[in-house]
């Protein structure tokens, strides 16, 4: 889209908003989108923001737009905003990956981050491969100082791009913190014979 990737963002304003002020679009919606991305990238978020609102507000369920409202919404430190618009989307469908990983990283931004990784631990149940998922859960682990628990998603990280010396260290390191909790040591034990299987098999091709 030229409003990413082409010219700069002073540049591209001048061009979409010649292009709504001389009615010379295709389609409205897709020439304010990009002068707001436009103003996004030359951080004139309140101009930005005004535009996507309206956006959000014909379209509720576009997904584009939810996630350019969500990073506008962090910018201006206005985070319940996104979580409300989010959090009614997401009802309808509750596995959805923009809508997960927008709301769990607003979360986290807002201080609730307990709350994001509940959301991205059931999201994780049936997307247990996304790499950017257990990056936010591992996040939201940091900040509610579950260290165990940060540990296991890094390793998981790691494990995803087959850096497996490194996911058995984070998990290693996650077993210090596991004190006389018996089960996760066990459990963390077995996932690091599985991540030394993997990589015996991986030496082996």
């Amino acid at each position: 889209m030229l409003a990413r990737y082409y010219a700069d963002p002073e540049r591209n304003i001048a061009y979409f908003s010649g292009l709504l002020a001389s009615k010379n679009y295709v389609f409205r919606q897709a020439a304010q989108y990009g002068l707001a991305l436009s103003y996004f990238g030359n951080q004139q978020y309140e101009l930005a923001f005004e535009i996507i609102d309206e956006l959000v507000k014909q379209e509720p369920r576009n997904l584009f737009y939810l996630d350019t409202y969500t990073d506008l919404s962090i910018e201006m430190n206005n985070h319940q905003q996104a979580i409300d618009k989010l959090s009614r989307q997401i009802v309808h469908t509750p596995y959805n990956q923009v809508l997960t990983l927008n709301l769990a990283n607003v979360l986290i931004k807002d201080n609730q981050a307990e709350r994001a990784t509940a959301l991205l631990k059931d999201y994780l149940l049936i997307n247990p491969d996304h790499f950017l998922a257990y990056e936010l859960l591992s996040d939201g682990y940091l900040a509610t100082g579950q260290k165990l628990e940060m540990h296991r998603a890094k390793a998981e990280i790691y494990a995803l791009v087959a850096a497996y010396p490194r996911a058995i260290d984070e998990l290693q390191t996650a077993y210090n913190f596991a004190n006389d909790r018996q089960i996760e040591k066990q459990r963390i034990r077995a996932r690091i014979d599985q991540f030394r299987t993997a990589q015996e098999k991986l030496q082996t091709l």
